[in-house]
């Protein structure tokens, strides 16, 4: 027979909430991942761009100020008339009457020189101030993302050339070991190839430390919660992805985004500096007066009232903003040459980064592996000796890290001119 349990109020809305809040703990694993639209396997660079380009936190908070600038306009774009204000003074006569004199003034100011244009002009140059600047951003972090998927690609192309040696070194060490056990090897043998199983173990370790961190560095950019691991042969920038770009590095400088970016700021300054010059002209203030004398008898009249920008013209606002305009062009010069030299010096490290891969892979890799396979052909024959195995061994592995190296510099080179250029590959 079964008894319900009976539990006070409390307790129970305390396990109730420990409930559901276990059942919400549950979730974000696979709830958090699929809010988050991460891809089933590792992306293509194309996607990462377009993601870096408008999830990037960066960008994020770019585009924010972006909306603020814009959200500026409705003040702006308010009527010339400004908020009216009342004033009323009442007095009293010690005479033979005894009544109260009241009047009161309305006053209407009204701008009259042009100032809402020029307000209107300014936020407009604040806008497309900092639409050329999320310009910026989104080409950083595009260039960011460039260089984040190729320390991916290579760190998971060096994670399985390393897990191929580990287990080479591993077979090795078993064959040594048995040997040994037969008096057919000497302890040094066995031993060495013990060590060789050590020191490439370690190196992998680091090596899938370091592809973690790259894949965790690379979602935490394109705003996913984590991303797969590359499973493709190793990848490098493609001749195509430069050869679509046609424009000369002249031309590329003086229309890459920090260029006109200090550009647009120049311009905000110079509607900046107008905007302060006019509003040295205060409103004039239209007066509408009325009230009644100690008799009783009624009063009504108006005026106008205003005032001569003679002393105070907001000069020194104005000579702030012409100093921010000067620096702003000097920035835009600077931005100019620095981007052309360095595009120009991109294309010829390029250049000379393929010509030294080229030669790795027609010459070094090669030479390397014929040195092993005699090595090792050799000391199965039973002329040779361990040591010229291991050190033949390493020179391909050296051959194949300078490889990958190399590799991850024509990654690092894409993601500069991405990030000067803004141009997507």
């Amino acid at each position: 027979m079964m008894f319900p349990l009976l539990l006070p109020r409390r307790v129970a809305a305390t396990l109730f909430l420990v409930f559901v809040s276990g059942a919400l703990f549950s979730l974000p694993s696979t709830a958090f991942a699929q809010s988050a639209d991460a891809p089933e396997g590792f992306p293509a660079l194309t996607w990462v761009l377009e993601r870096a380009s408008e999830r990037a936190p960066d960008v994020v908070a770019q585009r924010g100020a972006l909306r603020a600038a814009e959200g500026s306009m409705v003040g702006a774009r308010l009527s010339q008339l400004d908020n009216p204000y009342l004033e009323v003074f009442s007095d009293r006569r010690f005479s033979q009457s005894r009544g109260i004199a009241v009047q009161g003034n309305l006053w209407l100011p009204l701008e009259l020189s042009g100032q809402r244009g020029r307000r209107i002009d300014e936020v407009e140059a604040l806008s497309s101030w900092q639409r050329t600047g999320l310009d910026v951003t989104r080409a950083r972090a595009k260039g960011q993302a460039v260089v984040a998927y190729g320390a991916v690609m290579v760190a998971a192309a060096r994670f399985r050339f390393l897990s191929a040696l580990v287990t080479t070194a591993k077979e090795e060490a078993t064959y040594y070991e048995g040997r040994f056990e037969q008096g057919d090897a000497t302890v040094r043998d066995a031993k060495l190839a013990a060590v060789e199983v050590a020191r490439n173990t370690v190196a992998l370790q680091e090596v899938r430390a370091d592809l973690t961190r790259n894949l965790a560095q690379l979602a935490a950019l394109i705003g996913v919660a984590s991303l797969p691991e590359p499973t493709g042969p190793l990848q490098g920038p493609s001749e195509a992805i430069w050869q679509r770009v046609s424009q000369t590095a002249k031309e590329l400088a003086s229309q890459s985004p920090a260029v006109l970016a200090a550009t647009r700021e120049a311009e905000y300054f110079e509607k900046l500096k107008d905007r302060q010059a006019i509003e040295a002209h205060a409103p004039v203030n239209l007066i509408l007066s009325g009230g009644k004398e100690e008799t009783g008898a009624a009063r009504i009249g108006g005026g106008l009232s205003w005032t001569f920008p003679v002393l105070r013209r907001n000069q020194g606002d104005q000579a702030r903003a012409q100093a921010e305009q000067n620096r702003a062009l000097e920035e835009r010069e600077i931005n100019e040459i620095r981007t052309y030299a360095t595009l120009r010096g991109i294309s010829t490290e390029r250049e000379q980064v393929n010509e030294a891969l080229e030669g790795l892979r027609t010459n070094g890799e090669p030479a390397a592996q014929a040195a092993l396979d005699a090595s090792i052909a050799l000391q199965r024959a039973g002329k040779g000796d361990l040591l010229f195995i291991l050190a033949a061994r390493r020179d391909l592995a050296l051959m194949k890290a300078s490889a990958l190296q190399l590799v991850m510099r024509e990654w690092t080179l894409l993601a500069d001119f991405v990030a000067l250029t803004g141009k997507t590959p």
